[in-house]
């Protein structure tokens, strides 16, 4: 314990570990929040889907889709329990951030490690927010997030802040990219555990999600890094605006990129039963 509070940010995780958030805890919170992010990428992606071969669904990012989820048949249970698992993800975000992946092989990959800790805990933390919200009937405060951005961009140092938030995603795209097509989510996971036929399975469909993902991450990054340039917020800078920006470009690339999305939400079922958690 002593050791682990000396370590940089590692107060904060001694803190959780002293309301009972031991190892085993953060464990079943990361698996949790992995199945919670598998179901909101199959969602997303087989909407996209229908929609670009023009059979209904839409173009939504994740709060879109706990909207959608909030009209079907006992909605309202099934976001209370979506809520959960975008929590615990939240949680493990900041363990993740504390101490980093004991796994992760190079300083690089022990940075990237961290920045997904916080980047999981900002995002998932803000779907459970707007969960709870939906729950008790509040409206979305999507308005109130354009003007924040509106102000910021009117600053010389908020241009570089929100272009500097452009580039990062961008190159953190091509890092998914790169990472995905190397295959190099296989060292992430338990590979003993699974047969041979899951083993192929895991290795196609984390290249395709991953490299679908990073796209949609590349094409997000471009739209903050133009709205910090020409000093306009524009539209959302979310999934959903790069969905339709990929739908201008015709029909194959994206139902590519929603096919890929579906994968992602697989590769996350994967992950909920066998990727390693190691923190610290």
């Amino acid at each position: 314990m002593t050791e682990l509070a000396q370590q940089p940010f590692g107060g904060l995780l001694y803190s959780l570990k002293r309301f009972g958030l031991q190892h085993g805890t953060l464990e079943l919170a990361a698996r949790l929040g992995w199945a919670a992010r598998g179901v909101l990428y199959l969602i997303l992606g087989a909407l996209a889907t229908l929609a670009a071969v023009g059979e209904g669904g839409g173009l939504h990012d994740g709060k879109g889709v706990v909207r959608w989820i909030m009209n079907l048949p006992a909605g309202k249970l099934l976001v209370g329990i979506a809520a959960i698992g975008f929590a615990a993800y939240a949680v493990y975000g900041v363990a993740l951030l504390c101490v980093g992946d004991e796994s992760a092989r190079g300083r690089f990959a022990g940075l990237a490690a961290r920045a997904k800790g916080a980047i999981g805990c900002l995002v998932y933390g803000s779907l459970a927010l707007t969960s709870d919200q939906l729950l008790l009937g509040h409206s979305s405060q999507g308005d109130a997030k354009r003007m924040w951005i509106a102000s910021l961009l009117t600053r010389p140092w908020g241009r570089v802040l929100f272009g500097l938030a452009g580039v990062l995603t961008i190159g953190f795209g091509l890092y998914q990219l790169k990472f995905g097509l190397q295959g190099k989510h296989r060292n992430e996971v338990d590979g003993q555990a699974m047969s041979a036929a899951e083993q192929r399975s895991f290795l196609w469909i984390g290249r395709t999600g991953l490299a679908a993902r990073g796209v949609v991450l590349g094409v997000i990054g471009y739209f903050i890094l133009r709205a910090a340039i020409e000093v306009a917020p524009g539209g959302d800078n979310n999934t959903a605006s790069a969905l339709r920006e990929i739908r201008h470009m015709g029909v194959a690339p994206l139902a590519t990129i929603a096919v890929g999305l579906i994968a992602y939400g697989l590769l996350q079922f994967f992950y909920a039963r066998y990727r390693r958690v190691q923190l610290g």
